[in-house]
């Protein structure tokens, strides 16, 4: 069932329900409360059956209205979690309206009643007299005004579930919006509310009994008058009926309207029926308005509610305080005062407001230490750098110097006359010291692109002389190894606006880590004019098959990882792959690691002109 479907199965069967119970009850306690007889009973039912219907018939339409007003935006929430809405289709706006759903609904069902209560005022039904009427609407209004509480609290819950569907952003701003309302004022306001409503309800119901039981107790002294005024003034006196015109009338000043029949009248309420010597008398009365008493105990009810008002302004005040004193907890939590030890204002009235802020005081702790130990991550950070440049300076310095003092003597060691077998031990030292030489650099530059990106120096170049010298530089590191690098061009190369150094650092790279995985033979560097004006280059050699996850490894491999190769033991090719792979990226280009039955290994570089590509990176290349 969809949110809109669900939302408005929830409330039209709540307010059935509620609907069903006020009306249950009024008809059951209403005449034990107001003391009203059979014949008053029956005058008010047809009217009181048309009220309930006609308040459950617009609360429906109200509903209806306010469903139908916010179906675009419960629709939307209800679309599948992949298809979810954004910000532009459902606006904090929209989640608003839904949220004040339950409020204009209450609203709706208080003035309605009083609405269908005033009409039967108007239109009061034949044998109940005014007082009466009004005592049974002020009645039927309490009773719906106590009853929409939970009517309220249900539609609120039904709202709750459709709202949990929307997205965080709009809610987020929806929260913001309402926050905005000055919360002080809000806090008092509703607490006042809460203690008067109550006291309110409770005195209406007091003063409706009171009235009852009064208008009770003055019709019965109301009948006992009329009755001895019948029997005292209306009777015949020595056989002569002198004087009864005078008492009729007279009797019709003090409020007894009476008639003298010879046929025996029938008896009902507010009529007195006394026999005399010539028929019965009939003597009719208006029973009082609202006396004395009632008026008393309205004024005692009057001043309760007023003093119950004033409690739950008071109490709300300091409600209001401590909520604004635990916000002001919440809100500079994490922040330097919190951090520095948290500022106590004042004790909070309010146990649970005390107990939020000390869990408030308590979160401050572990931020304090959050924040102690983040200091002294940054204090090891800032060390673990020096020790970083220490040892990139070391390496440059220390290795890197006395390695090219050896390189330079093996050199000269070369042109003198050696032996066959000391020429052979000579190109070892040469060309292991290229290899060491090249896996320090390696490791200076994996350091330096760790440690932040790769600062490019661009110019033109012509992509031919790119990959010629990279093919030369791959070439003279791979000498000794039997290795040899097949270079293949096309004629249309296009000239890139590149830094040349550091692509051809990467084609290197990727010679050499192809070199590490091939089993035998040459490696091939084929270079063709790749989509927008890029160079692409393939790098091939007759490595052994690999699956698809070893492909994705070794592309996807990083300074901490070492590829190994199924069967075989680790190739520690991480560094170069990372450095390629970080160049080319810097370049706005990419690498692609593939293996098939006709080309066992195939490593990819795409090079993007930086001119070319300064407002978007290429996509992943093409299937091979």
């Amino acid at each position: 069932m969809n949110p809109f479907a669900r939302l408005v199965v929830r409330v039209v069967g709540a307010l059935l329900v509620v609907d069903a119970s006020t009306a249950v009850v009024f008809w059951t306690f209403a005449p034990r409360w107001l003391l009203l007889d059979e014949r008053a009973v029956s005058a008010v039912s047809t009217s009181a059956i048309v009220v309930a219907f006609s308040l459950t018939a617009g609360e429906l339409l109200v509903l209806l209205g306010l469903a139908l007003g916010n179906r675009r935006v419960l629709a939307s929430l209800a679309a599948p979690s992949d298809a979810r809405p954004n910000v532009d289709e459902v606006q904090p706006s929209d989640l608003l309206r839904i949220f004040a759903v339950p409020s204009r609904i209450a609203y709706a069902r208080v003035a309605l009643a009083v609405v269908f209560g005033g009409a039967t005022l108007l239109a009061r039904p034949a044998g109940v007299d005014s007082y009466t009427q009004g005592a049974l609407v002020v009645l039927h209004l309490t009773l719906v005004t106590t009853a929409t509480l939970p009517l309220y609290v249900a539609s609120r819950a039904a709202v709750a579930h459709a709202l949990e569907l929307a997205p965080n952003t709009a809610a987020r701003e929806a929260v913001a919006l309402l926050v905005r309302v000055n919360r002080a004022t809000r806090v008092r306001r509703r607490f006042l509310v809460a203690l008067a409503a109550p006291v309110a309800l409770v005195a209406v119901g007091a003063s409706l009994l009171v009235y009852a039981h009064a208008r009770a107790a003055d019709r019965a002294a109301r009948l006992v008058d009329a009755t001895s005024f019948a029997s005292g003034t209306l009777d015949l006196v020595d056989g002569r009926d002198d004087g009864r015109i005078a008492a009729l009338a007279k009797g019709r000043e003090l409020g007894f309207s009476a008639d003298v029949e010879s046929a025996a009248p029938t008896s009902i309420d507010d009529e007195a029926v006394v026999s005399l010597e010539d028929g019965r008398a009939r003597v009719r009365f208006e029973p009082s308005g609202p006396g004395l008493a009632s008026a008393v105990w309205t004024f005692a009810s009057l001043i309760a509610v007023v003093l119950a008002a004033l409690a739950g302004a008071r109490i709300g005040g300091f409600l209001s305080r401590d909520v604004m004193l635990a916000t002001r907890e919440i809100e500079a939590t994490g922040v330097v005062d919190v951090l520095r030890g948290s500022r106590v204002y004042r004790e909070a009235y309010f146990q649970s407001v005390r107990r939020l802020t000390s869990a408030v005081d308590e979160l401050a702790n572990v931020f304090r230490e959050f924040a102690a130990a983040q200091e002294r991550a940054i204090v090891a950070r800032a060390a673990a750098e020096r020790m970083r440049a220490l040892l990139l300076a070391t390496m440059s310095h220390d290795l890197k110097g006395p390695l090219n003092a050896i390189l330079g003597f093996a050199a000269l060691l070369e042109r003198g006359n050696l032996t066959e077998g000391q020429r052979e031990s000579v190109s070892i030292i040469h060309q292991r010291g290229r290899e060491l030489l090249y896996l320090i650099q390696t490791v200076l530059d994996a350091a330096r692109i760790e440690a932040g990106p790769l600062e490019l120096a661009t110019q033109q170049a012509p992509s031919a002389d790119i990959v010629m010298a990279a093919a030369l530089d791959a070439q003279d590191l791979l000498q000794g190894s039997g290795r040899e690098v097949q270079v293949e061009t096309a004629p249309d190369l296009p000239v890139l606006e590149v830094d040349s150094g550091r692509v051809v650092q990467a084609i290197v790279s990727l010679v050499h880590a192809a070199s590490r995985m091939a089993d035998k033979g040459p490696i091939r560097v084929r270079a063709e004019r790749g989509p927008g004006g890029s160079l692409r280059v393939f790098v091939d050699a007759e490595a052994p098959m690999l699956s698809p996850e070893e492909s994705a490894q070794i592309a996807e491999a990083d300074t901490t990882v070492s590829v190994r190769l199924a069967g075989r033991r680790p190739m520690s090719l991480a560094l170069g792959i990372t450095i390629a792979r970080a160049i080319l990226e810097a370049h706005g280009g990419s690498l692609a690691v593939t293996a098939s039955a006709s080309e066992p290994l195939r490593l990819l570089a795409n090079v993007p002109s930086i001119a070319a590509t300064s407002t978007a990176r290429m996509s992943a290349p093409p299937e091979m």
